[in-house]
């Protein structure tokens, strides 16, 4: 469903997406799918609003019982302190929900951008593979 969700999305857009969904046969429980997928969901709306990319790479992994996730674009980036300080003020939440999302299951985001540099959102969720019904 990642993969399917950003491919409709980049179409849509005009980016150009780079998905590497290297999980085999690994499906996650689903807290922990619902989490990824919403990150991805709002990283990618993100992309599409403000960053201006031309291009967006989706990495997708799972090892010693976490999901992990990038969402990278070539796009304009942000001043990642001011984005925070608006944040606190409460003039934009969507930076603030997803850590907030993901810290409810025990898991964090990582942002790194910077004015003219695109952005890099890593998301790292405890998640263990779901188990198939007998």
């Amino acid at each position: 469903s990642l993969r399917w969700h950003a491919e409709r999305e980049c179409a849509r857009a005009g980016l150009a997406l780079e998905f590497d969904g290297g999980l085999g046969e690994f499906k996650a429980e689903e807290r922990c799918a619902i989490v990824c997928f919403r990150l991805l969901q709002e990283a990618l709306t993100n992309v599409v609003r403000h960053a201006g990319a031309k291009r967006v790479r989706i990495a997708l992994s799972a090892a010693d019982g976490r999901v992990d996730l990038e969402i990278a674009d070539d796009g304009r980036g942000f001043d990642l302190a001011r984005a925070r300080r608006r944040m606190l003020e409460g003039a934009s939440v969507g930076l603030l929900g997803m850590e907030e999302r993901a810290a409810l299951i025990g898991g964090e985001v990582r942002i790194d951008a910077a004015p003219g540099a695109g952005t890099r959102i890593r998301v790292s969720l405890p998640c263990t593979a779901h188990a198939a019904a007998a």
